[in-house]
Parts: structure tokens; sequence; C-alpha cells
């Protein structure tokens, strides 16, 4: 599992939270040990990529991964944090 990302005992409180008997999650939230942290992807800036169109790389007039790949550096100046390739 993503240890970095999830954090220890995410496991447990996870498997925890689906044999809750009294179906009170808020309070079995509140009796967690470690503090929630906000989750990355809300403050996360997505930019939605349709291949075909944004860069072409080899000529032939349709946009490809390698063109993508190009144009990394520049997306990470924008401040994309995340990229979303569209079929």
């Amino acid at each position: 599992m993503a240890q970095g990302l999830l954090g220890q005992g995410f496991a447990d409180t996870f498997l925890n939270l689906l044999n809750i008997e009294d179906h009170d999650v808020a309070s079995a939230l509140s009796r967690q040990r470690a503090p929630v942290r906000p989750a990355w992807w809300k403050e996360a800036l997505v930019y939605q990529i349709y291949p075909r169109s944004f860069k072409d790389s080899n000529g032939d007039g349709i946009g490809d991964l390698n063109g993508i790949l190009e144009k990394l550096d520049y997306l990470a100046d924008l401040g994309v944090d995340v990229i979303w390739l569209s079929p």
C-alpha cells in the first residue's frame, strides 16, 4: 500500500470504520490518534489534456504522448499538479 501517502494506521482505521456497528462514524473518527490531513486533491491544480489535439511531436498532425512529455516542464511552470488525459 502507498505508505507515504496514506500514513501509518490507515488500514487499521479504515477497517475499524467498516466494522462500526452503531454507524456513528463521526465519533469513531474523533477517536483517531493522528490529526486528519486535508486531501491533496482538494487543493491540486488539475489540467485536462485531450492528447490528439494537444501537441504533435512527429509532424503527422495528431497530438501524441511524446508531445505531452515535451511540455511537462511548461505545465509544471504553470503550477499544474495533476494531468488528466481524456480519451
